[in-house]
């Protein structure tokens, strides 16, 4: 759906004109999306849907065909298709609409929408305008653009950290920036920046709750002033970001021995559990020998 949903967008923002944007094409755009989800490989195994079905290897030639959809086609006039001649002056194409492959024949024939009248039907002598050279914009902004991008805006935007603030209104964590290979050179000195404040404001926090803890609570501070320094304080420019992301993750690797350890005892309780039931089964096996092998004794002495 996302896919048809994005297709009817594009159609809209490329070409305002002769309705090729009524929301009565939804459902060729969905028909398209499918088409297309069903001849793209997955980015894991490699495979498409349809090979899976079948149990072959497709050699990706249906993709080479494709078009983009809603885009501006030119259908060759009839009469020039049957092979018969037209006055020299008269245009020699008309223009439509492509939604999609047609259904009904085995190659790739697109179906194509006539402007004026609304009618989709297969054609076969098209010439397709994928790139929306041939048709124009008024770049005006309308209400349906305006909806478009609300809509996008509050429903696919996808966050999946905020700021937060504590209660006097102070910046306690931020989200980590992009990586550098996003970024350029005065993005990245940014990044270091707030890479560096980030750590800051980590300090801050661990001594204040330090302070707010009584003092007869605290450890051994012996055994505080041998804790290494994990995360080294350097004004110097050559350090790496690597370095500094690797240092901001370092106090994670508590969490990680723990989930070690979840891992290793449900693997010994799953192997524990499969021991007893193992032994469970041979005893039942056993006594099941036993029991035949008395039935077979009553039964010589009656015989």
């Amino acid at each position: 759906m996302y896919m048809a949903r994005s297709f009817m967008i594009h159609v809209s923002l490329r070409w305002n004109d002769q309705h090729v944007d009524d929301i009565c094409l939804w459902p060729f755009a969905v028909r398209h999306a499918v088409w297309l989800y069903n001849r793209l490989p997955n980015r894991i195994t490699g495979l498409t849907p349809l090979e899976l079905l079948h149990k072959t290897r497709a050699d990706h030639r249906d993709l080479l065909r494709a078009h983009v959809w809603g885009c501006p086609t030119y259908v060759l006039d009839p009469n020039l298709q049957d092979g018969k001649k037209i006055p020299k002056w008269n245009r020699r194409a008309r223009l439509g609409q492509f939604l999609g492959f047609s259904d009904e024949h085995s190659s790739l024939v697109a179906n194509v929408r006539h402007l004026g009248t609304g009618h989709v039907s297969p054609q076969f002598h098209v010439v397709f305008d994928d790139h929306f050279h041939t048709v124009f914009e008024d770049g005006e902004r309308n209400e349906f653009t305006d909806a478009i991008c609300d809509l996008l805006w509050n429903s696919n935007r996808e966050i999946y950290a905020e700021d937060e603030f504590d209660e006097d209104g102070n910046l306690i964590y931020s989200p980590p920036p992009l990586d550098n290979v996003w970024l350029n050179e005065e993005e990245r000195r940014d990044r270091r920046t707030r890479l560096l404040e980030q750590r800051e404001r980590r300090d801050r926090v661990i001594r204040r709750l330090r302070d707010s803890v009584p003092a007869t609570t605290l450890p051994n501070p012996r055994r505080i002033e041998n804790v290494p320094n994990l995360i080294e304080t350097s004004d110097s420019d050559s350090d790496s970001d690597s370095d500094l992301d690797s240092q901001l993750d370092s106090h994670s690797y508590i969490s990680d021995i723990i989930d070690d350890y979840k891992e290793i005892s449900l693997i010994i309780g799953i192997a524990f559990a499969t021991w007893i039931l193992l032994h469970d089964l041979l005893n039942a096996q056993a006594h099941f020998k036993k029991s035949m092998s008395n039935l077979g004794f009553i039964y010589n002495g009656l015989a």
